[in-house]
């Protein structure tokens, strides 16, 4: 009887277990590795419910008349200029690139760009944002890298909802009434962008926390924000902090150091200072960053040395 009832149950394991892969293998024989819009499908939203998880979707060039909806770890680029016309949803999931693509909302300001809600390990490069923002809620791990954002009447980029650990790098913000705003987030780095023509630039809000921006370039005449707790307007680590072109005529750097000679206060209740502001635009710095890289490397390699020296040394002693 015993072994009756275990042969039933080894049986009936099997026969879930052939189930389960014969559907997982029907799964995976019905999606594609890559697929191209619109040579393979019409549409965007085909393409997602198509393609396998990590695949890649190759958009070519036209305007595409639809909101599209990501919820699957995939890769999004661009072929020629592949112009979106609606909102880009990235929710409840996690590695996913978007690259090359143009979002454009006229008239600007009258809906989201790229949505990214409850996802993390999320990168948006070489995109364009015309006339709209994008927009981090509930997310980890945002990247956004030499994205153009112009036009948009709100913040370019709006993080909120307990968002973390983002990076915004090498983006150019033309014409847009604010490039970051922090509602609620922790752990930001903005850093290597250009800001031209902004009404406020960057605001920290009460909640924004970590938040570090330096080795950026504000031209015009703009304004920045912080209510936040422990955000730095400079890079500690470097000693750099970012380049006011409204400042520079007014303060000067008479000892040639290429620190402006009096600090930059930021606005707001957190009384933040960039304490090492740039005389000039940060690239000029670029080649000292890369000198200040290689001596670290140099010193963390003789220390490296120096230490397993000694210690070999130690152990020699100790065995005799």
């Amino acid at each position: 009887m015993y072994s009756r009832l275990s042969l039933m149950l080894i049986f009936l394991v099997i026969t879930i277990i052939s189930i389960a892969t014969s559907l997982l293998t029907e799964n995976n024989a019905k999606c594609l590795c890559r697929v191209v819009v619109p040579d393979d499908v019409e549409s965007i939203n085909e393409a997602v419910s198509i393609v396998c998880n990590h695949g890649v979707i190759v958009i070519k060039e036209g305007l595409y008349n639809e909101e599209v909806h990501v919820d699957k770890p995939l890769t999004i680029e661009a072929s020629g200029e592949a112009i979106i016309l609606y909102p880009i949803y990235i929710s409840n999931t996690f590695n996913v690139n978007i690259k090359g693509i143009t979002v454009f909302i006229y008239p600007p300001g009258t809906d989201f760009g790229i949505v990214v809600y409850n996802s993390s390990r999320i990168k948006i490069e070489n995109v364009k944002v015309e006339g709209t923002a994008i927009i981090i809620a509930k997310s980890s791990n945002i990247v956004i890298h030499k994205t153009l954002f112009s036009n948009c009447p709100g913040p370019s980029i709006y993080v909120i909802g307990d968002s973390s650990n983002i990076e915004v790098t090498e983006s150019i913000f033309n014409r847009t009434y604010m490039a970051l705003r922090v509602v609620k987030g922790k752990n930001v780095m903005f850093t290597r962008n250009v800001i031209f023509e902004t009404t406020r630039a960057i605001r920290l809000d009460e909640e924004a926390e970590n938040v570090e921006i330096f080795l950026n370039n504000f031209y015009n005449r703009t304004e920045c924000l912080d209510y936040g707790v422990s955000n730095s307007w400079f890079s500690k680590q470097l000693n750099l902090g970012n380049y006011w072109e409204q400042w520079v005529g007014k303060i000067g750097d008479r000892d040639g150091d290429g620190i402006l000679d009096s600090p930059i206060s930021i606005k707001g209740k957190a009384h933040s200072v960039d304490l090492y502001p740039l005389a000039e635009p940060f690239e000029k710095y670029l080649s000292k960053i890369e000198s200040i890289g290689k001596l670290k490397f140099l010193i963390g390699l003789l220390a490296t040395l120096v230490i397993t020296f000694l210690l070999l040394i130690f152990l020699r002693k100790r065995s005799k």
